[in-house]
């Protein structure tokens, strides 16, 4: 994927998004179908779509993440031990 097209397809809303990922599913489908009655001149389109479905689900998912505030810092203190864990010193 070009620079030019993630950066357009970064500027696209969720359900822009989830229109391109259902289509994007349908080709890989009717693809991965083709693939296994006839083989399709380039296998590697397979691999490509695999792809393209991964980076647009990633996009949607950065921009539908709900970030945490920041002043919530889990760290520093253990978890409390449940009765019968042992633990080793």
């Amino acid at each position: 994927m070009k620079a030019k097209e993630r950066e357009a397809k970064r500027n696209m809303s969720v359900p822009e998004l989830k229109l391109e990922l259902s289509q994007t599913l349908e080709k890989r489908f009717r693809a991965r179908f083709k693939h296994r009655v006839t083989k399709v001149q380039n296998p590697l389109e397979l691999r490509n779509l695999r792809r393209h479905i991964a980076r647009v689900k990633t996009l949607i998912r950065e921009k539908t993440a709900v970030r945490p505030p920041s002043s919530h810092h889990r760290g520093g203190t253990p978890a409390p031990e449940t009765p019968g864990s042992v633990r080793s010193a």
